[in-house]
């Protein structure tokens, strides 16, 4: 997940397999199995999976409701899907907002 901001939602991550590079404000770790993150709202993260194996996390967000933004992304029509502007404005609705590219193209991720 690209570097983001959530106005309304904690995140809690338990890896269950593999490693991610995670982002927490300036601070970057690798989380491996077992590792728990708490990643608070209003300050921006990221998460990849930096590796060729597979990665698994537990996702908790709190309050409850992210299943809403969920739900509204994948009710966009086929051919809007793919359209980053409109996935912003589905997100805004819901106090998330995407870090954008930085030079060259890239999101901001975890190294």
């Amino acid at each position: 997940m690209p570097l983001h901001v959530h106005a309304h939602d904690d995140e809690l991550h338990v890896v269950l397999e593999g490693t991610v590079a995670m982002r927490c404000g300036d601070r970057d770790f690798a989380a491996a199995s077992g590792t728990v993150a708490f990643l608070p709202r209003r300050v921006p993260h990221a998460f990849r999976n930096p590796g060729d194996a597979p990665a698994r996390l537990l996702t908790v967000f709190t309050p409850g409701g992210f299943d809403d933004l969920v739900a509204e992304l994948r009710g966009m029509p086929p051919a809007d899907a793919g359209d980053e502007t409109k996935r912003d404005v589905i997100r805004a609705r819901h106090g998330i907002r995407i870090i954008h590219p930085m030079a060259g193209g890239r999101r901001n991720l975890p190294p």
